[in-house]
């Protein structure tokens, strides 16, 4: 195997010697009291090293941390970016920007020059900040030609900084957002809101008696607006949802209903223990607290726990021994007493038998 022998040096005078043969070559000392290392390499071991060597030849021989003078361009030389601008380039079409030493970005197929964006090649363009006024910002641009100015639009911004979480529910999700500490808003959408779910609905805390409550069965509300699953007790009649897309009252497992904080994950092993061990104490009041509430349908499409119904027809609470019933009845049996008490109207059959109703609120 052929070799060859090549110096990468950080700068000062430097001595070695290659014997012919392959072997390694020696290390010796450069005008900045670094080592300068010279080693016989194959032509494969040449190539993989090429970057190592662009990139030594910009270090600036400081005691202990190295910096690069000017930007890095990770298998590409970077590109003529504005003054203003720290960057790291990798590859072709993507950065990493520090601008002046303020706002930090990562940006595709785009580039700062003279103080404007620009597309590095022809295609569309993405960018997010790290914003000085503490938002994360996430921004597109359509199709454009290399050269060409971008104009961005921004798609979504979070301001962590806007407001706490404290309000929020303890429960798991997959993202948790602060509100705003002025307008209390959390979120501005500027299209639909899209949910896969078929209700609105809000949480209720259940009576001390109410047992539990299946999805699809009519119970009531009590004197204390509370829900109940017994007749006598009942003074009107609502469903529990099965698949809410919207859920309202949802402050029983906050911190301060609770009376307690989720515990925050420790960042040593030493401390994880005693983290787990309150994580399962939080997790603990957070299901009791949960087993005392229960989602109402007040809205939408829901199925109700009535076979035997035809599309038209009304859902009538009845009694059930102690207990509440129901059954359909067509619109010209009804009493008007009935009309108040009716849970909805029958819009369609499930495959199970089942009722689909429009939900009316008794």
């Amino acid at each position: 195997m052929a070799t060859v022998t090549i110096p990468i040096a950080l700068g000062g005078t430097n001595t070695a010697y290659s014997d012919g043969t392959g072997a390694n070559g020696m290390a010796s000392s450069n005008g900045y009291g670094y080592n300068s290392l010279f080693i016989a390499m194959s032509q494969e071991v040449i190539n993989a090293c090429a970057l190592a060597v662009q990139y030594a030849t910009n270090l600036s021989p400081a005691v202990g941390d190295r910096t690069v003078s000017g930007n890095l361009g990770i298998g590409v030389s970077p590109g003529a970016w504005s003054g203003s601008s720290n960057v790291v380039q990798v590859g072709a079409n993507f950065a990493l920007e520090n601008n002046a030493g303020a706002a930090g970005y990562s940006v595709y197929n785009g580039i700062r020059q003279s103080g404007v964006w620009k597309y590095l090649g022809t295609g569309a363009a993405l960018l997010y900040g790290l914003e000085t006024s503490g938002n994360y910002s996430w921004y597109t641009a359509p199709s454009g030609t290399a050269g060409n100015t971008i104009s961005f639009t921004a798609v979504m911004t979070l301001n962590p900084l806007a407001g706490s979480t404290a309000t929020a529910s303890g429960a798991a999700c997959s993202l948790v957002l602060g509100k705003d500490g002025t307008t209390s808003r959390t979120i501005n959408a500027g299209g639909t809101v899209n949910a896969s779910g078929a209700d609105y609905a809000e949480y209720m805390r259940k009576a001390p008696a109410c047992g539990v409550l299946v999805k699809g069965q009519i119970c009531g509300i009590d004197v204390h607006g509370e829900l109940t699953d017994l007749w006598d007790d009942a003074i009107s009649f609502v469903v529990k949802s099965t698949d809410p897309s919207y859920v309202g009252g949802d402050v029983w497992g906050t911190e301060a209903a609770l009376g307690m904080s989720r515990p925050v994950q420790p960042d040593t092993v030493t401390d994880l223990p005693q983290y787990e061990a309150e994580l399962l104490l939080f997790n603990a009041a957070l299901e009791a607290a949960r087993q005392q509430v229960d989602r109402i349908a007040f809205a939408g499409q829901v199925p109700v726990n009535v076979v035997g119904a035809a599309p038209g027809q009304y859902i009538i609470p009845l009694r059930d021994g102690v207990g509440i019933g129901a059954v359909a009845k067509d619109l010209a049996e009804l009493s008007l007493e009935e009309f108040g008490q009716a849970v909805g109207k029958v819009i369609a059959i499930g495959d199970d038998g089942r009722a689909r109703i429009i939900v009316k609120v008794a």
